[in-house]
């Protein structure tokens, strides 16, 4: 595909205007790309990593530092929820913007 895009730039004025509209067409493609594996990732780290932890008053009493991990859990799947946010948003403006 680089050569397309070389072989474009080196027409003339319509040919450089096709190539501009090539290579956004391909930046796109391969942001969106990196944006999906971006979210899967997060999706995957939420399921396995962080998923919610329970725990009871008897657990907390035996485990000192139990506390300060469920709170460090819940920091890290609120921070993860954000960015899936984030992304999902991404997603839906960019898909959203190549239908029209």
């Amino acid at each position: 595909e680089l050569a397309k895009i070389q072989q474009a730039f080196e027409g003339d004025s319509d040919t450089a205007v096709d190539g501009k509209v090539l290579s956004k067409k391909l930046l796109a493609e391969r942001e969106l790309s990196i944006v999906i594996a971006m979210r899967e990732h997060y999706q995957r780290l939420l399921e396995t990593d962080f998923e919610p932890i329970m725990v009871s008053e008897k657990d907390l009493l035996e485990h000192p530092n139990l506390d300060m991990i469920v709170k460090y859990n819940l920091f890290m799947r609120e921070t993860f929820i954000g960015v899936l946010k984030h992304l999902n948003d991404f997603l839906n403006l960019a898909i959203g913007g190549q239908e029209t």
